[in-house]
């Protein structure tokens, strides 16, 4: 998780210098990777935020809830939820861009990528609980209800006439990503203790 955290740092330090530069050469481009360009992958570096307080903020609970979750999972599956997670993005962008010769594109940045690491701890812990603006505390299964009702609702949006299907692959794929790293056996199992 710290690889990551340091990313959205430099991200949010190349964004608030330049933020065309960003938006130019770091942002994920379909065309681009099509091209040969495989640095276009940087998109994993957008910053939560642009918003200093905020933006520090969010990397903290990032990081906390990576750490946790990295301890449990391990250093090697949490990396491969991540870069899973990565290379489903890629590919998803990549079939945005075919399947609409280019007038949409998946969202620039990490967003759903985060809401499903988060949806997933909330779905493995479901006990856990989450102090909502640091004093209401929330159990994880209503956090992970919540953070489902948000994914339905992106994956929704983008079926109506002004959606955006960009938004609602992303979300899909992220989902996606959640589906395929945990096993059928620990669904079960978690959703019927």
């Amino acid at each position: 998780m710290n690889y990551l955290i340091v990313l959205y740092v430099i991200g949010f330090a190349v964004f608030t210098v330049n933020p065309l530069f960003y938006v130019r050469y770091l942002s994920l481009d379909p065309a681009m990777i099509l091209q040969g360009q495989v640095e276009d992958i940087t998109f994993v570096m957008v910053p939560p935020s642009t918003n200093l307080i905020l933006c520090v903020i969010l990397l903290y609970v990032y990081y906390m809830l990576g750490r946790q979750m990295e301890g449990i999972l391990g250093t090697f599956r949490f990396n491969v939820f991540i870069f899973q997670g990565i290379i489903l993005h890629v590919l998803g962008s990549l079939l945005v861009y075919a399947a609409t010769r280019g007038a949409y594109r998946l969202g620039p940045d990490t967003q759903y990528l985060i809401l499903s690491m988060f949806f997933l701890f909330a779905f493995m812990f479901q006990d856990a609980q989450f102090l909502l603006y640091f004093a209401i505390p929330i159990k994880g299964k209503w956090m992970a209800i919540i953070d489902a009702f948000y994914f339905a609702y992106a994956i929704v949006q983008g079926f109506l006439p002004n959606g955006s299907y960009a938004i609602t692959l992303g979300a899909f794929v992220s989902l996606l990503n959640v589906w395929l790293f945990f096993p059928e056996q620990q669904r079960k199992q978690s959703l019927f203790p």
